[in-house]
């Protein structure tokens, strides 16, 4: 996970390719830099696609279905093995903190926090929809959608 500053020094390099930037984004996922990539969905707004790929990075990740060491999670076509030093379950919870907090961050545009609480419900981190139906200053819309998530679900159960 010391590669991490490195990688990102390649994403936010104006003289970066796209093709480096986005090797550099697989060895982020792949080296389970977690921190990093939320820094990215939330903050690069200069280039559409590493905001998109990072924000999907953390839901795919939050949503994790197996803590077997030997996993990988496909994005737009890659398949992105994670190295054998990552601990699945703790970059699977912090993922799943991030997109929390994306959803809390004031100001983002609603579609990439939909993303965001997309990836909570389909993870069922309902610890975190609490706290947002809890909260304020949380827009009405994703208390809307939390509850609709919930009354579907317990239709099924």
């Amino acid at each position: 996970m010391n590669n991490c500053k490195e990688f990102d020094e390649l994403i936010v390099r104006p003289s970066s390719g796209d093709k480096t930037r986005k090797q550099a984004m697989r060895e982020l996922i792949k080296n389970g830099c977690i921190s990093s990539l939320y820094h990215h969905a939330l903050t690069f707004s200069r280039i559409d696609w590493i905001r998109n790929y990072a924000l999907l990075a953390l839901v795919k990740i939050a949503n994790l279905t197996t803590m077997s060491s030997d996993v990988a999670v496909t994005i737009r076509d890659d398949e992105i093995v994670f190295s054998d030093n990552v601990d699945i379950k703790k970059i699977k919870d912090k993922a799943a903190k991030y997109l929390f907090l994306f959803v809390l961050t004031p100001k983002k545009p609603s579609k990439f926090k939909k993303i965001a609480l997309m990836g909570l419900l389909a993870g069922e981190y309902w610890e975190y929809c609490e706290e947002l139906l809890k909260d304020q200053e949380v827009e009405n819309w994703v208390k809307h959608t939390i509850m609709k998530h919930k009354k579907n679900k317990n239709k099924w159960i």
